[in-house]
């Protein structure tokens, strides 16, 4: 089951890339793309400063789910150049009536 937020919360998702000898690689470009309930894909990268570089290898970005619909979001980052990755995952965001 993937983890549950409330509606309105940043969801801080991170990657760690590493070559084939687990070292911490940066790749060239980095892309994320974040799905929304009902189809709408947002790409953010690297290049425009979006997706942010916390260290060698580790990247982080906060997904604003404020206006957002309920339900399951997914995301995937995807790495091309000096390390040739993916890594995907999936939230929940619920609306909280009380």
């Amino acid at each position: 089951m993937p983890n549950v937020y409330d509606q309105g919360v940043q969801v801080r998702v991170t990657v760690t890339f590493t070559n084939v000898l687990g070292a911490l690689v940066d790749p060239s470009t980095v892309v994320l793309r974040v799905g929304k309930p009902g189809g709408t894909v947002t790409t953010y990268t690297w290049a425009a400063a979006q997706v942010i570089h916390d260290s060698p290898g580790v990247f982080h970005y906060d997904i604003d789910t404020s206006g957002g619909p309920a339900g399951l979001w997914e995301y995937r980052f995807i790495a091309a150049g000096a390390a040739v990755a993916e890594a995907a995952g999936e939230f929940y965001i619920r609306v909280l009536n009380v």
